[in-house]
């Protein structure tokens, strides 16, 4: 006889081809099946604690087609998610409350472009970018808490009207013997932060070569209006271009004209000119992304060039004009140096400029001195290949999906090899994605660390990340909404989640203020019920699973009775309450109804699954023989009634109590079953509203013949 402790979960669900690999570390602290339960940080398996529900408008978006959520985050106490459609947008409020914010038209848009659009945050604008579009800005006012729809900004190049007249003196009329006449030319130049542009150029045509003793140009400068921040400079043609001889600014509105006289100046340096880095037939291509990395803004995405990078004036996002000669703060393109024609999918923005490709990821850095065109360096670091879905940036890695839009890959840079390194963590979990291909993902970083993966058949996949502590766990999750309590057993399900999104805040239980385990980062679903025509929407927001929340609800809405009471209609299975009392189950199609000033709360509870792997010695060679469980042991924290059985007989589960708090376990044992037909498997369910959280299970295990 043997004893086997499952004192973990840490490495989540494995795949079916793993069950007979109980040399693995992580066969002593996976499971077979993880359904609704989330591992936490420290190993255990939680129940999903469920989502608040909000539906949208009906009839939202008006002509059908895609729809997306953009996430916005404000500050600590608001975060907001846009839902975006072609021709409109509706703005909700998801932290510190649920709730509809306001709606506002977008023009110009089309499906297709609803469908690849992409947002990136800086302050209080989203750049916006869609696959051969320019970008476009979506800004917030915070007083009001209106958006603006504003087009590209390009910072433009000084403007201000001036007028420049020159004018020789006497000596340049009769200068003598041995002089060639000789046109002088001038130009004043106006700077505005390093943007220059020539205002206006003027010539005298009386001059002479070589000058005259006494000889004076008068150069005269009238300005239109008050420029405070410009400096006028005074050039002379000087080889191929304009020499600096002086410059002058208004020092107040009075100040409009200026008078300069050039004695024969011999400039010093050359006046820079202007040239766009951004050409006509790049814009026709657009640019699919945006990012911001060293104080300059990102362009790439462009269908006409997918491997070339466009990067703004060094602390002007708008500013595209680079100066010749060159300086350190110019805009500049540059492009990848690989083999094949590399379409950039997606960028990181970091210490170094993460580029993901079809052919690889490339860094962008500059070598430890200040990025610029001069020290910008781009390197191959991994030969793997990019997929669909964004890359997420989790602080200690950063995790994105392979090529074949299933591996999840993980590349951190190891100080030990002086590379990037890349490794595979879903190796062990691929059957998760073997009919579907993940297409979106969110990052929810309170209280376990989890990545949230969007497969493309509606479903969800949840990946516990926590590296230091060796925690690497997949498991599965369906959401349903309100009236689904049960999931058809063959087709799509009539509910399916359309897009997730995480806006970063993190949001608190109320009811619990003195602890911190409550805190939960908000993310947010998108699901469409497909039963009804045209199809609904609904917006969820994951509900925080601390001591304060008391059940696992999907869908779940709550309402105060005003002077009539308030009602909720119920489908059979869903669950409902009233002022915080026991939840009670709907058995048929009805109305629940609350009095005045009471809280009514309805939903659909989680259904839930947990199946251990079968009980294995990786030190004895016990492998494949008959065996028998003689004692199972089940402990929980914090749990209700949930039920436990043998995996392969699961419709004789036996009820169990559950109980204890957050700060002691509780063990409960299995009733005994005779003969060789139990191998120690053991499936945990609980499909009512009450949380559970599995620590372990403990198996006394007999093996045939008394080994």
């Amino acid at each position: 006889m043997i004893r086997t402790v499952r004192q973990s979960f840490a490495a989540g669900e494995l795949a079916p081809e793993l069950h007979m690999r109980g040399d693995l570390a992580a066969y002593q602290k996976g499971a077979a099946l993880l359904y609704n339960m989330i591992v936490r940080r420290t190993g255990s398996a939680q129940k999903r604690p469920g989502t608040d529900a909000l539906d949208v408008a009906a009839g939202f978006p008006a002509g059908g087609g895609p729809v997306r959520l953009i996430p916005f985050y404000y500050d600590a106490s608001l975060s907001l998610v846009l839902l975006v459609a072609a021709g409109a947008v509706r703005v909700y409020q998801v932290s510190p409350d649920l709730e509809f914010d306001r709606e506002f038209e977008w023009s110009g848009w089309t499906a297709e472009d609803v469908a690849g659009m992409r947002a990136r945050q800086a302050g209080d604008t989203l750049f916006v970018t869609a696959p051969g579009r320019l970008p476009c800005r979506l800004v917030r006012t915070a007083s009001t808490g209106a958006w603006s729809i504003l087009t590209e900004r390009v910072t433009p190049l000084p403007s201000s009207a001036v007028t420049l007249s020159a004018s020789g003196n006497e000596a340049f009329v009769d200068p003598g013997k041995g002089y060639t006449p000789q046109t002088f030319r001038y130009a004043v130049f106006e700077d505005v932060g390093g943007l220059l542009e020539m205002r206006k150029s003027a010539s005298y045509t009386g001059g002479c070569a070589p000058w005259p003793p006494g000889g004076r140009v008068t150069l005269s400068l009238n300005i239109t209006g008050y420029h405070p921040e410009s400096r006028f400079i005074f050039t002379k043609r000087w080889g191929a271009g304009y020499g600096v001889i002086g410059d002058v600014t208004q020092q107040s509105a009075a100040d409009t004209s200026f008078t300069f006289y050039d004695d024969n100046i011999a400039p010093n340096e050359q006046v820079p000119y202007q040239t766009v880095i951004r050409s006509a037939a790049d814009d026709a291509g657009g640019y699919a992304i945006m990012d911001i990395h060293q104080q300059r803004q990102v362009l790439c995405g462009n269908a006409a060039a997918p491997w070339t990078l466009w990067f703004s004036r060094l602390g002007d996002l708008y500013a595209w004009y680079s100066n010749r000669p060159a300086d350190d703060a110019d805009p500049f393109r540059a492009s990848l140096p690989a083999l094949r024609a590399s379409e950039i999918r997606h960028t990181v923005a970091g210490r170094r400029l993460l580029l993901f490709t079809t052919d690889g990821i490339f860094a962008v850095h500059a070598g430890g001195e200040g990025f610029s065109a001069r020290t910008c360096q781009i390197e191959r670091v991994s030969p793997a290949g990019a997929g669909a879905a964004p890359p997420l940036d989790t602080g200690a890695a950063v995790l994105f999906t392979a090529e074949d839009d299933r591996a999840l890959l993980e590349m951190r840079y190891s100080f030990a090899e002086d590379a990037h390194v890349t490794v595979d963590r879903s190796v062990l979990a691929r059957h998760l994605t073997e009919g579907a291909s993940v297409v979106r993902t969110a990052w929810q970083a309170w209280p376990d660390g989890i990545l949230w993966a969007l497969l493309d058949d509606g479903s969800l996949l949840a990946f516990t990340y926590l590296p230091e502590h060796e925690v690497f766990a997949w498991s599965r999750h369906g959401v349903r909404l309100a009236g689904q309590a049960t999931a058809p057993e063959e087709g799509p399900p009539p509910a399916y989640i359309v897009d997730i999104a995480a806006t970063g805040a993190v949001l608190r239980d109320t009811r619990v203020r003195e602890a911190r385990r409550d805190a939960t980062s908000v993310c947010v679903l998108l699901a469409m019920n497909g039963s009804v025509d045209p199809p609904a929407y609904t917006l969820l927001r994951m509900r925080a699973g601390g001591p304060g929340a008391d059940g696992c609800i999907d869908c779940a809405r709550a309402a105060v009775g005003g002077a009539e009471g308030v009602t909720a209609a119920l489908q059979p299975g869903d669950v409902w309450r009233v002022d915080g009392g026991a939840w009670q189950t709907a058995s048929e199609a009805g109305e629940v109804s609350a009095a005045q000033d009471e809280t009514l709360e309805w939903g659909v509870p989680v259904e839930a699954a947990l199946e251990t792997l079968r009980p294995e010695s990786p030190d004895r060679p016990a492998q494949a023989l008959r065996r028998r469980a003689v004692s199972v042991t089940v402990r929980t924290l914090d749990s209700g009634p949930y039920t436990a059985a043998d995996a392969s007989t699961p419709d004789a589960a036996s009820p169990m109590q559950g109980g204890g708090g957050r700060e002691a376990a509780t063990d409960e044992k299995l009733p005994p079953l005779s003969g060789w037909d139990w191998d120690g498997r053991v499936r945990i369910a609980s499909d009512g509203p009450q949380k559970l959280e599995v620590l372990g299970v403990a198996a006394d295990i007999e093996f045939e013949g008394g080994r």
